[in-house]
């Protein structure tokens, strides 16, 4: 398992139930995740807002099944290995898996998600340890391995193409800046209504009312609200 977001350890749960001789091979981080997954609802619920309706609450894991793994370790499956590669830029817990026999690398969400229809890939939405330079790394590392193929979580396999990881990095870096400029508008925005609110009370005479904190408050959650919808998308 690539790592402990819902939309991809979700149903790890139900899978181990299912299949009683199976064991979920994760990075030491997610393990305890899987086992008792409280933290990562409440992350998600707070993520994804009225999303949340979409959503199935995650059976826990039974820790003996779980093995968790380390950068460079080894899954043996019968007729082929899969070597674990961190990939922390979407997640400090992600790890990528390289199937050797078949030159195939499973990216999980360090790549992005690709689009079949439009063959193009697009950003992940952002969880809260989203750090865009770890993430180009992680692009980069995909970068120096040159697999055949990459399997993403989002949505299928891809020939490897450097320049289709190339305009991921880019897509990266304008979304950045994007989300940068939008945080710039908001700020101009708190700034007028504040303005506004102590021009007007001064013009009638009143002393600059304390629910300016509430004002604040407000257009806080406002924008919060409007980024989430924006940014937001299917994270868990």
């Amino acid at each position: 398992m690539t790592h402990a977001h819902l939309d991809h350890a979700g149903g790890a749960g139900f899978l181990l139930a299912d299949c009683p001789n199976a064991t979920v091979h994760t990075h030491e981080r997610a393990a305890p995740h899987l086992s008792d997954p409280t933290q990562l609802i409440e992350g998600t619920r707070a993520a994804v807002g009225e999303q949340w309706q979409y959503y199935v609450e995650p059976n826990p894991a039974p820790a003996s099944r779980i093995n968790a793994l380390t950068d460079g370790d080894t899954v043996h499956l019968g007729d082929r290995s899969l070597t674990a590669v961190a990939a922390p830029g979407h997640a400090l817990h992600q790890m990528m898996f390289y199937d050797t026999t078949e030159d195939t690398l499973f990216t999980g969400d360090a790549a992005g998600i690709y689009i079949p229809m439009q063959d193009r890939i697009q950003q992940t939405s952002p969880p809260s340890q989203f750090n865009l330079e770890t993430c180009l790394d992680d692009v980069r590392a995909i970068d120096s391995m040159a697999p055949e193929t990459l399997c993403f979580g989002h949505f299928g396999p891809r020939v490897y193409d450097d320049e289709l990881l190339s305009s991921y990095k880019r897509a990266l870096v304008e979304w950045v800046e994007a989300v940068r400029q939008k945080r710039v508008s908001y700020c101009h925005l708190m700034s007028h209504c504040l303005t506004q609110e102590s021009y007007l009370a001064k013009r009638e005479g009143a002393k600059p009312p304390s629910s300016s904190s509430n004002r604040r408050e407000r257009v806080r959650r406002g924008y919060s609200a409007h980024t989430r919808h924006n940014y937001a998308g299917s994270y868990a």
